[in-house]
């Protein structure tokens, strides 16, 4: 195990990961985005097929990376040394790729977090099997890059590298799990502020467009830290990361929650609902 590790040396290389993953997308001319320069208008965005591939690539070569870190460190670590293949088996353990304890509810945490929401797509009848939602969507979505991309990819790529692997080092090096829930989520918010370039680009490359970068950049940082939190729980909870990445899919797939637009679409539904409650308290005043 890595008990042997400083503060200073558990910070850098918890920093070694998130680095690497946000860097490898940088690497090739491939994976980059292009902008008009006179107005704005991606050339090369994104949402490009030849860059997502590009980016799912570079992702998954540095999130191997970061875990064949992890393996050499708890093998090299080790005290008293341990054969290596002992020391894949503990690491993979370590690394939370071992199946959740317990099995089933972990997994329902985030779809009850989300009941508002579940509620309002059910008024709405686009729940799966409801007449508004069609299995054929679902499988369109996933048979094409941006929602591979956005549904199983990063979710995975992601919560390896930012829970697996820098909640490895840090449990192995003796943190506490107060400290790694709250502190080790912000690896993750400061990874999505290089989205601030691309806004910046993408709505004029002016004062305007900085202004709009620095206001989506710093709600990225406090959503994706929120999340991380609630992640990085479910992780040391568990000792799983299959629960942190079941929910990172859920919450990519209902995006956030906007509760006050399904106020306003289903403004009968609460209207109605006041109108039972009135006539129910009416009713139990002539009792």
């Amino acid at each position: 195990m890595l008990r042997d590790l400083s503060t200073t040396q558990t910070f850098l290389l918890s920093a070694i990961f998130p680095v690497s993953y946000v860097a490898s997308i940088y690497l090739r001319s491939a994976s980059r985005l292009s902008f008009s320069s006179s107005q704005g208008k991606p050339l090369r965005g994104r949402d490009d097929q030849g860059v997502i591939k590009a980016r799912l690539l570079a992702v998954s070569l540095s999130t191997l990376l970061s875990v064949v870190i992890v393996i050499v460190l708890n093998w090299t670590c080790s005290r008293p040394p341990a054969r290596f293949q002992a020391s894949i088996l503990s690491t993979w353990s370590l690394l939370g790729f071992g199946l959740p304890h317990p099995l089933i509810t972990p997994h329902l945490l985030a779809p009850l977090l989300y009941l508002g929401p579940l509620y309002g797509l059910f008024l709405s009848r686009s729940l799966p099997l409801q007449e508004r939602s069609s299995f054929q969507d679902y499988r369109a979505t996933l048979s094409q890059w941006q929602g591979i991309r956005n549904y199983l990819a990063a979710p995975i790529t992601e919560e390896i590298v930012f829970r697996s692997c820098i909640l490895a080092v840090g449990i192995s090096s003796g943190r506490s799990s107060r400290s790694l829930i709250f502190l080790s989520p912000l690896w993750f918010g400061v990874a999505h502020l290089h989205h601030a370039w691309e806004v910046f680009q993408r709505n004029g490359n002016d004062s305007r467009a900085l202004t709009q970068a620095l206001t989506t950049c710093a709600f990225q940082l406090v959503y994706t830290t929120l999340f991380g939190w609630y992640s990085c729980y479910l992780f040391i909870r568990t000792g799983s990361v299959w629960p942190s990445i079941s929910a990172h899919i859920f919450c990519n797939t209902l995006g956030l929650p906007q509760l006050c637009w399904d106020m306003r679409v289903h403004r009968d539904r609460k209207q109605s609902t006041v109108i039972r409650q009135r006539v129910s308290l009416e009713s139990e005043h002539l009792k």
